[in-house]
């Protein structure tokens, strides 16, 4: 992939789900990432979630992550 598109990918990633991912898998967002236009997918691999602020958003729901 073409490094400014891997850029641009990781950054509008990092502005969508960087509420929801610790800061360890913030920092490494880009090589966690793989894209592909043609094929239409967008995969992520080895992030992990930031327990809390999902909980925050799903507070009024009877489910809670652990």
């Amino acid at each position: 992939m073409i490094p400014w598109k891997h850029r641009t990918y990781a950054f509008l990633l990092r502005r969508v789900l960087g509420p929801f991912l610790t800061e360890e898998s913030l920092k490494q967002l880009h090589a966690s990432l793989d894209v592909s236009l043609l094929d239409g997918t967008c995969t992520l691999t080895d992030i992990q979630p930031c327990i809390e602020s999902l909980n925050k958003r799903i507070d009024n729901l009877p489910v809670a992550l652990k």
